[in-house]
């Protein structure tokens, strides 16, 4: 900024100043004279009446922003007077410069001087600045602007962005039997002892397989022996004999997944069998993991019971062992309750209700009526939770109760009528 000289020239065209660049190295006393020149050029233009009234050693206009600091002219330069003029201090402390803030150049000294201080925050920043024999007015507000349109400043000490999550699927909303639309994904491995040997045991790894009901929250695991197509095909196979069939399986672009889809598709038998069950395989996009976040924070569930138990597991683990632990853990993520448990009146109702899977459809009961569930709290305020009745799975869930003399339906007392 300060390689810029004012030379004065003559020309017919009535421009006396022109600014011009000089490419030469420069000494010490040409940048000298040159930071000079443009804090008197600042000066001139924000502090015409005070420039005027200190050259005739007359008083500044009180409403002057500089009168507070006594100023003095010192080369023709504004500069704050005070009382440490007999101290040992350098003269550019002693006596710093006054620059407006709401000139460009104050902006770009404070940009230079931040910059000298590696982005570092308003103390140093404001520290380098009045090391140099430099005082602008209203410095913070300044600075603080300049800090926040940094853009390093922001990508070190930034405040992180929240992302917007998308919509939901249809499927996570789709009112379906449960395991009609199927999310499902890999987690493991775990290594088992298979026999006993002359030189000690022979081990092996399994995996398991976490299908996840996209509408009900339901889980179901099944042990797999390989990453391979054909244990991937033999869960499926199993999850389908047990749950029913599923209209649609979801899951990321792993090479099992991938390979056992196209599988699927290549045998005439299980195409056929799809076909008639309207059931296809969709994958999530590429390194997107976050799409499949419905049964991604299950595993860690899963996850977390599995390290419980191995804690409290004597014997040796085996494959046996492994899908019996494998179908406690599916109990314990299914028995949790569908609904938050705000009072003692609340009814806990789990995924077990509605993991199953039946044919017929029960009507409601004689003498019974739906209800909304009314939990009390503290007094005569009162939460509502409306549940009406519906298809959940292939069965009916009625939440009912007896009715009074009054025709009012009592808080806090509930049945289940399947």
């Amino acid at each position: 900024m300060f390689h810029c000289f004012l030379v004065q020239e003559d020309h017919r065209n009535f421009l006396p100043f022109l600014w011009r660049k000089c490419n030469l190295p420069h000494t010490v006393d040409e940048l000298a004279q040159a930071k000079d020149v443009i804090f008197k050029a600042t000066q001139r233009t924000d502090f015409a009446g005070e420039f005027s009234a200190l050259q005739v050693n007359k008083p500044i206009p009180k409403d002057s922003p500089l009168r507070k600091f006594s100023p003095i002219l010192k080369n023709d330069i504004i500069c704050i007077g005070g009382r440490l003029i007999h101290s040992q201090l350098p003269a550019a402390e002693k006596s710093p410069v006054i620059l407006p803030k709401d000139s460009h150049v104050s902006l770009l000294l404070t940009r230079h001087h931040h910059e000298q201080v590696s982005h570092q925050g308003h103390h140093l920043t404001k520290g380098a600045i009045r090391a140099v024999g430099l005082w602008i007015l209203g410095a913070k507000t300044l600075i603080n602007s300049v800090l926040h349109k940094c853009v390093n400043c922001r990508k070190l000490r930034g405040k992180l962005e929240v992302q917007r999550m998308a919509d939901l699927p249809p499927e996570r909303l789709e009112t379906c039997p449960p395991f009609t639309y199927v999310g499902l994904d890999v987690f493991g491995p775990w290594t088992i002892t298979m026999r006993r040997t002359r030189g000690g045991q022979a081990e092996s790894k399994r995996w398991a397989i976490m299908f996840s009901c996209m509408s009900s929250g339901a889980m179901h695991i099944e042990v797999i022996e390989s990453l391979d197509t054909s244990s991937c095909i033999n869960a499926l196979r199993r999850l389908f004999a047990l749950r029913g069939p599923a209209k649609q399986l979801r899951s990321d672009c792993g090479t099992n997944f991938v390979g056992a889809s196209e599988e699927l598709g290549m045998d005439k038998t299980v195409q056929r069998y799809l076909s008639e069950q309207g059931c296809n395989w969709e994958f999530n996009t590429p390194h997107a993991s976050h799409m499949g976040g419905a049964w991604e924070w299950m595993i860690g569930i899963a996850r977390r019971i599995l390290d419980s138990m191995f804690l409290q597991q004597r014997t040796q683990l085996t494959h046996e062992v492994l899908c019996t632990l494998m179908a406690e853990v599916t109990a314990i993520i299914n028995a949790r309750p569908l609904l938050p448990l705000l009072t003692r009146k609340t009814p806990s109702y789990s995924h077990h209700q509605c993991s199953l899977r039946r044919r017929q459809e029960l009507p409601l009961h004689q003498g019974t009526s739906l209800i909304r569930i009314c939990t009390q709290s503290n007094g005569d305020r009162s939460r509502l939770w409306e549940i009406s009745s519906g298809l959940v799975g292939d069965m009916n869930i009625y939440l009912c109760c007896n009715t009074d003399k009054s025709g009012q339906d009592p808080a806090g007392i509930f049945k289940l009528e399947i």
